[in-house]
């Protein structure tokens, strides 16, 4: 016979099911979820700092993609192509994520 599990330790999640949609981002970490989300910040501003060095890379690589020249742009669309036959080259036909 199987012992019957207490769940009266576990935290109860009071949820609305009447929109399945409807997705709510949370505003601030709890306390329960901070260790297992270092990445997120406690408050909007905190969030901002952590973003900031990633958002200074994305900044950097979108003003270098505008001063490409016409032959690094016709060898990233090279590889972009040769990248997609590869990942599509073993799949069946119905299946290909990149179709033709």
């Amino acid at each position: 016979m199987k012992d019957k599990i207490d769940l009266s330790k576990y935290k109860q999640i009071d949820s609305d099911f009447s929109d399945p949609w409807s997705v709510q981002q949370p505003t601030t970490a709890s306390r329960e979820t901070t260790f297992y989300l270092k990445h997120f910040g406690q408050t909007s501003e905190e969030q901002l700092k952590k973003n900031k060095p990633l958002m200074e890379w994305l900044k950097k690589q979108i003003e270098d993609s505008e001063n490409l020249t016409e032959k690094e742009v016709k060898n990233n669309q090279e590889l972009l192509e040769n990248l997609k036959r590869n990942i599509d080259g073993f799949r069946p036909e119905e299946h290909k994520l990149f179709p033709r």
